[in-house]
């Protein structure tokens, strides 16, 4: 006569040693990731923040539309649909903002080649008046 083993005992050990496992890999996850403080003062950064809708309504409402286009070393940005005024054209990095940069526009201009580290970049353009702002992600290439 065989003897069987009962191995159902077993089953809420091992779920219980699971789910410490993966509490164990998600604390160590979230300590070996540095805190940084991306924004000193939130409240204050979103005070115009109507005012930059607007401006990004006036944007679309002319026709216009900000491009971007992976190319080695950076990015191609391209506005179509019409001709704009000068304007800054800024980078930024989502985790890095010592990354960050402005690159002027000059009046007329369509494209514009931004050196960019490979990565992910928020690109903004914002008009010397204020009065049209376009804000896309983009992607630089390799």
């Amino acid at each position: 006569m065989t003897r069987r083993i009962n191995l159902w005992p077993w089953v809420p050990v091992l779920v219980i040693g699971v789910a410490m496992g993966v509490n164990t890999v998600m604390f160590l996850v979230a300590r070996s990731a540095a805190p940084r403080l991306v924004e000193p003062t939130p409240y204050l950064a979103t005070r115009n923040e109507d005012a930059r809708q607007a401006a990004r309504h006036a944007f679309t409402a002319a026709g216009l539309e900000l491009a971007t286009q992976a190319v080695p070393g950076g990015l191609d940005v391209r506005i179509t649909g019409g001709t704009v005024s000068a304007g800054t054209l800024r980078l930024e990095h989502p985790a890095d903002p010592l990354r960050d940069r402005d690159q002027p526009w000059i009046t007329g201009a369509t494209a514009a080649h931004v050196p960019a580290t490979p990565g992910r970049w928020w690109v903004q353009w914002t008009s010397a008046d204020g009065t049209l702002v376009a804000r896309i992600p983009g992607e630089a290439g390799r």
